[in-house]
């Protein structure tokens, strides 16, 4: 992050001038020190960026990217779909995710990339962008050779072109995984099991295992486990294992034991079966609060309502489909998006 760039930016946003220039006294002349092998560096300035840890840093960070986002959505059409204006990018940090028809005019937009980006002093990694092709099964099907991704390429460079019915990543969650992440859900068991194996070599009470659980082992399995959900079988097997490192390998208390309040004998220590539960019962709590116009909201509903049975009495034509989040309709699961599906 380039320091005049970000002071330039909040004054341009209407930043009140005393917190600008407090905010500017704040990241002027910082240095900071590196720590390897347990000795710390000499002192450097930061001339670049701001200070790691600052919990002001990440609202910055934002301010000063905010312009690579609005520079897009002035040349870029987006899609829409349901009757919705039209999407056409999302951010988070150093995370975009842009919504391109064929009938873009990618010369201009990766001209604007680039200007933004210059004007930042940043650049996107296009070896790390992947494309995936959304819409009816004819365009998806879509071979990659086909000359209309020319164009597409010729703008991202070096990006890469998802597969036909692939998943794809967006801020550790992979949207449209039929099996619920599998693969990643192996690779946070494996994690586990070497995050036990070392505190086993180690060696600790048990109330610092009920602590190491809480915090190192059962903790990396909440963020997928809200985005994605998680195979029964997969919650069950790293269970066990917490269960074994907590109790020991031999022990045959129930999990039960651990989830108890401490009151009741337990140790407070929450399932991920119990944690499942609670993220699937605030996802349908989000998508039946207000307001109803939010774009995941509408396509999960109009999801549900393809999907449910249809009203038809004998002689009539078939009717019109239920909703289940106000009727009671039969659901086919089997066409539902798998997040949907799975806190059915």
């Amino acid at each position: 992050m380039d320091l005049p760039w970000l002071v330039a930016v909040l004054g341009a946003m209407g930043v009140d001038p005393d917190l600008v220039s407090l905010i500017s006294d704040l990241v002027h002349g910082c240095s900071t020190r590196v720590q390897i092998n347990g000795a710390y560096s000499k002192p450097y300035p930061l001339a670049q960026g701001v200070r790691q840890g600052d919990p002001l840093s990440c609202l910055l960070y934002n301010f000063s990217i905010e312009p690579m986002g609005m520079a897009p959505r002035e040349v870029v059409w987006g899609i829409s779909t349901l009757g919705l204006p039209p999407a056409k990018l999302i951010q988070f940090a150093d995370d975009m995710n842009l919504f391109l028809t064929m009938g873009e005019d990618m010369v201009v937009l990766r001209a604007t990339l680039q200007s933004a980006s210059l004007a930042i002093g940043s650049k996107f990694n296009y070896e790390k962008t992947d494309v995936l092709q959304v819409g009816s099964p004819a365009h998806r099907s879509t071979p990659v050779d086909d000359p209309r991704y020319e164009t597409l390429l010729a703008c991202f460079d070096r990006a890469f072109i998802l597969p036909p019915q692939s998943p794809l990543w967006v801020l550790g969650v992979w949207v449209g995984s039929t099996d619920r992440t599998a693969a990643r859900w192996a690779q946070v068991s494996m994690n586990i099991s070497k995050i036990i194996r070392q505190w086993n070599t180690i060696g600790a009470s048990f109330q610092n295992r009920v602590l190491l659980a809480k915090a190192l082992l059962m903790s990396r399995c909440y963020y997928l486990l809200d985005g994605n959900g998680a195979p029964l079988p997969v919650l069950k097997q790293i269970s066990q294992k917490i269960l074994h490192f907590v109790w020991g390998r031999f022990s045959m208390a129930p999990y039960t034991m651990l989830s108890a309040p401490l009151e009741e004998g337990g140790i407070d220590c929450l399932s991920l079966a119990q944690r499942r539960l609670a993220y699937d019962a605030k996802f349908f709590a989000d998508l039946v609060s207000r307001p109803h116009k939010v774009a995941w909201k509408w396509w999960t509903t109009a999801d549900l309502i393809q999907a449910s049975s249809h009203t038809q009495t004998k002689g009539e034509p078939l009717g019109a489909p239920l909703n289940p989040l106000l009727q009671h309709a039969h659901v086919t699961l089997k066409r539902l998006e798998p997040r949907v599906r799975l806190s059915l």
